[in-house]
């Protein structure tokens, strides 16, 4: 049920309120690090209390035949095909676009109310307006489907798809992956796999390499409180084209982002979903998606997590929450670690990590160990990358763990910074331009540090080289540029830049 006008000033006290009982005590101190895998088994409810970021943990499973299934997957089928759009104008050329409803066979089916908590242990309840009742507080719920069809070419295909309803019945296609149900081999040897398969089939036969980007994308930026309307979302989709302009010159084959957000703020529904406006303008990649924090601003659903996004097939995914301690204000944002396994014809499965660290040194400290345990787990044979705007200089202890040089709580790691596999550590807040440009990547306007990664694990049987590594997103919009590097990126002065973080990629070559 949509909450009335009254709920907005509720849930933002409780959003003020989080994590503290009625003794204004905490209620939860310390949140634990665990597995979860919605496109799996998930994980006991006797392990978990949330789903991620103010979400409790709360899936039921479906009968692929239900009646609600059917219409969850109507109201997002046209997007599914390719055959509408949130904001580009022409429809996206997909191998499945005449895929009917009606011949598809679907697998599985789980549903995931979104429960909202303010104590990270129970559900919240409110009073509603209309009924004058105490009521349980629900921000929407998420389905997770998985179904095959034959595309256009009578290639058998798994689909996976995580639609999101939100309070007023809009729905949101939030992850799309699909694989080959036959050899994932052949399959990408067919020149409708991809848009750009020549590219990629020549990268593949006569160099085998990957291209890899991580990327954040600044959220739904400016924020709500500096600007609203049409003038937000106007600077914001600015934003959007430059950066899909500044991917596709890279053209990498796997792209990580960070700060991708589901934004309730924003209005209108073609506004709000930032993945579906990327995917529109990078039509290229199936993606998946997995929200690490969820708040209430006003009343209004806000969601933020890390995508990856793939020119392979994603044969899995699945994700970790981070421990989290609520007695650290710098620890105030619940984090997540997501992982695909691409299928990648001349490596067979790769792994990608996706996450964003928190502000904190000391959780910072904490989960890089949990995320390397989650690494060692998944991919002790394989090739493994991990990107990620990790909130780090390179001489703290938390990176210099994850690239091998120094232990934590008395473990190593034996991973690598591929931006060092091709330049020098550069020297922090340095005045030279050339290091300025070429190898600091925060703030995008004046960079001071570098804080965004692609660190890798070779694997056992994988022989692998970084012959480049590179800055992207250095330049703001044309026609828009400022020499005035005091006003900060959100003033009336500041000139349009795709992010507040420049983006960076790697190329590994194997052998």
């Amino acid at each position: 049920m949509p909450f009335l006008v009254p709920f907005v000033l509720l849930l933002s006290l409780a959003y003020c309120k989080f994590w503290e009982n009625e003794d204004g005590l905490p209620s939860k101190v310390f949140q634990n690090s665990y597995p979860l895998s919605p496109w799996g088994n998930p994980i006991s409810i006797n392990t978990a209390d949330i789903a991620y970021g103010y979400i409790l943990y709360n899936f039921k499973d479906l009968n692929p035949n239900d009646k609600e299934v059917r219409k969850v997957l109507e109201k997002v089928w046209k997007g599914i095909c390719g055959k509408k759009t949130m904001l580009v104008q022409s429809p996206l050329n997909t191998s499945w676009s005449n895929m009917k409803q009606k011949d598809i066979i679907v697998q599985f089916a789980r549903s995931q109310e979104l429960r909202y908590t303010t104590d990270g242990v129970n559900w919240a309840k409110m009073r509603s307006f209309a009924t004058g009742e105490i009521e349980n507080v629900v921000m929407g719920t998420n389905y997770y489907i998985q179904f095959t069809a034959t595309d256009n070419h009578n290639v058998v295909l798994t689909h996976n798809v995580t639609v999101s309803r939100d309070r007023s019945n809009n729905y949101f296609l939030f992850h799309h992956t699909f694989v080959p149900s036959g050899s994932h081999k052949d399959y990408l040897g067919e020149m409708h796999f991809i848009t750009h398969i020549d590219r990629l089939t020549r990268r593949t036969t006569f160099l085998k390499s990957l291209r890899i980007v991580s990327y954040n994308a600044w959220n739904t930026m400016p924020a709500s409180w500096f600007i609203s309307g049409k003038p937000r979302f106007d600077w914001y989709y600015k934003r959007m084209l430059l950066m899909a302009e500044y991917v596709r010159e890279a053209d990498p084959d796997i792209i990580v982002f960070q700060e991708i957000r589901y934004d309730e703020t924003l209005g209108d529904p073609t506004h709000r979903f930032q993945l579906q406006h990327l995917a529109e303008l990078l039509p290229a990649y199936q993606y998946a998606f997995q929200p690490a924090n969820m708040y209430v601003e006003r009343g209004a659903r806000v969601e933020e997590g890390v995508a990856i996004f793939s020119k392979f097939p994603i044969a899995k995914q699945d994700y970790i929450i981070l421990s989290r301690d609520f007695a650290d204000k710098d620890d105030n944002h619940q984090r997540v670690v997501l992982h695909a396994t691409l299928s990648v014809p001349f490596l067979g499965p790769v792994h990608v990590y996706g996450t964003h660290l928190s502000l904190s040194e000391r959780a910072r400290d904490r989960t890089v160990v949990e995320l390397a345990a989650f690494i060692d787990k998944n991919g002790e044979n394989g090739f493994s990358v991990f990107c990620g705007d990790l909130n780090a200089e390179p001489d703290t202890r938390a990176i210099r763990y994850l690239i091998g040089l120094g232990d934590l709580d008395g473990k190593k790691t034996d991973y690598r910074d591929a931006f060092l596999q091709v330049h020098p550590e550069p020297v922090p807040r340095s005045s030279n331009e050339g290091v300025r440009r070429k190898a600091l990547t925060f703030p995008t306007d004046n960079p001071v540090k570098r804080i965004d990664y692609i660190i890798y694990k070779q694997g056992k049987g994988v022989h692998v080289s970084v012959h480049n590594s590179q800055l992207i997103g250095i330049k703001p919009l044309k026609g828009t540029e400022s020499d005035d590097i005091k006003a900060g990126m959100m003033s009336e002065k500041s000139a349009i830049w795709a992010s507040d973080h420049r983006g960076v990629f790697a190329d590994f070559v194997f052998s």
